[in-house]
């Protein structure tokens, strides 16, 4: 690659970070194109030559988030041989995301067709790591070998657009709703194994953190 085009990358990779801070934590709508251009003292030329217009930035920038989130989540679970321990750690990474996010991210969404489809291929490519993960923690006995998880799954989808449509974001933080929703659905699948392996991988992490010890004591109580 030239310098040239390593510059450019490097300047692009660059906006779609801060541009992603900055939807995540004031929703879409709210953040303008002189806004992201002015944070980063950039020109708006720039910005308009690399992406085009706000659309197509909003689109390339959730696949960023998605790309820097995978690989994260594979760095824990290749470094973490325990495979409750490793979902415990990962559970955590996710819902330390959850609080830096406005819930108007996610409304603001759905006016915006090429991010509507990223996220939906997004959504395709998890479910099928979902059913792998589902199927290792079945084979290692940790959860119930009596369930259609396909359709568990689709509940779980079904019950997050639920508390969208209704509004509880407004009544309860995003954060304790999908912790207590992630928290309820998993330890419902779970055996006496799996359940005695989770409590085991709790206090592991918990000790070994202690900084994080609020947040996974309340992960723990629910």
């Amino acid at each position: 690659m030239s310098k040239n085009g390593t510059t450019s990358t490097a300047t692009r990779e660059r906006i779609l970070r801060y541009a992603l801070e900055e939807f995540l934590e004031h929703g879409v709508k709210s953040v303008k194109m002189d806004d992201i251009a002015a944070g980063l003292g950039v020109s708006k030329r720039t910005i308009y030559e690399l992406f085009g217009d706000k659309e197509n930035m909003l689109a390339e920038a959730i696949e960023f988030y998605g790309r820097e989130l995978d690989k994260e989540l594979n760095l824990i679970s290749e470094t973490t041989p325990n495979m409750m321990e490793a979902y415990v750690r990962i559970t955590i990474s996710l819902f330390s995301e959850l609080q830096r996010m406005n819930p108007s991210f996610y409304l603001d969404l759905r006016r915006h067709g090429q991010a509507v489809e990223v996220v939906r291929r997004m959504r395709a490519d998890q479910r099928q790591k979902d059913l792998e993960f589902v199927t290792k923690f079945v084979e290692e006995g940790y959860f119930r070998d009596d369930l259609d998880y396909e359709l568990v799954l689709e509940m779980q989808d079904l019950q997050k657009e639920m508390i969208m449509e209704k509004e509880l974001y407004r009544k309860f933080s995003f954060f304790d709703i999908m912790r207590t929703v992630n928290d309820m659905n998993f330890r419902s699948v779970c055996t006496k194994k799996g359940m005695q392996e989770l409590e085991k991988s709790l206090r592991k992490v918990r000790e070994e953190f202690a900084d994080e010890f609020s947040l996974v004591e309340r992960m723990k109580k629910q």
